[in-house]
């Protein structure tokens, strides 16, 4: 770890460090304190004999949490610039910068976790940047909305966002993120328990990505429009999908595409779905045997 300089141009460095000091429980605050003795830069072996523990992993456990509360904080310190930055945009009557400025404060709520904040701004940013046409900023916030975790703690307030951004997407005919975020509103649907809809969203987002040839969508889809099937009733027109999953991920396995460790948990999953299709069909052998083999190889 090295100290940091906590002169008048980093004020803000030490405000930070009291507001996450603060939240520390008593005895990492104690911990915390103790590292005062330290006048240079000083490692997690170093920090474990001063706090009489046995394991320098122990002390990395604790910094890392300093550290954690830190990051949280600049975070939060983060969305009150960018709203700032929004509110001076809108004063200045700069709708360039105000689609920027509204962008960047959703990545800020992105990088807390608040997703519905951030599917939000995202989407504001993008309608104003492309009513003025700024190109660049509607391509960033299209991608930003794309790749984000879709806000799964009040689906229904993301629906009508999605349903824009869907619009937007199809207009410029921007295919890979129309998948990707055909994908994402299926989620939201399966979270609403609205399996039939989410189902057709996730045929849209596999008939598009296997077009496109964006394989990392299309098999994710493909697992999702298989569950679905199953969770309505008709386990036997999921196992071809199941299959098609299983074929898909032992493929990217042969080439290396994917660590072995995740491609394997994969498999074992997939390969358990199928046993439990044929369950629910009433073909046990089948399903034993499914059973087994994902047994395997978990």
């Amino acid at each position: 770890m090295h100290r940091l300089d906590l002169s008048d141009g980093n004020r803000s460095i030490r405000a930070t460090i009291q507001t996450s000091y603060a939240l520390l429980e008593p005895g990492l605050q104690q911990r915390f304190r103790a590292l005062a003795v330290f006048r240079a830069d000083f490692d997690r072996a170093a920090a474990a004999a001063l706090w009489h523990v046995a394991e320098s992993v122990d002390a990395g456990l604790t910094l890392s949490r300093l550290v954690q509360l830190s990051s949280q904080e600049r975070y939060h310190d983060a969305v009150q610039l960018r709203q700032r930055c929004v509110e001076l945009a809108r004063e200045l009557y700069d709708n360039r910068a105000l689609a920027q400025a509204l962008d960047n404060l959703g990545m800020a709520y992105e990088r807390l976790g608040d997703y519905q904040q951030a599917l939000t701004h995202y989407v504001q940013a993008a309608e104003l940047a492309e009513t003025v046409r700024a190109q660049a900023t509607l391509g960033t916030a299209l991608g930003h909305i794309a790749s984000m975790q879709p806000p799964l703690e009040d689906p229904a307030a993301a629906l009508p966002h999605y349903a824009r951004v869907l619009e937007m997407l199809r207009q410029h005919q921007d295919n890979p993120r129309l998948a990707k975020t055909l994908n994402h509103l299926g989620l939201v649907h399966e979270r609403l328990r609205d399996y039939q809809q989410a189902l057709t969203h996730y045929v849209q987002a596999v008939e598009l990505a296997e077009d496109i040839g964006f394989q990392t969508t299309f098999n994710d889809a493909l697992t999702h429009v298989a569950e679905m099937k199953r969770r309505l009733g008709d386990s036997a027109a999921a196992v071809p999908y199941y299959a098609r999953t299983l074929a898909a991920l032992r493929q990217r396995q042969d080439t290396a595409q994917l660590a072995q460790r995740e491609d394997t948990t994969q498999l074992a999953w997939t390969v358990d779905y199928i046993g439990i299709a044929y369950e629910q069909m009433g073909e046990y052998a089948q399903a034993l045997a499914h059973y087994v083999q994902a047994a395997t190889l978990a």
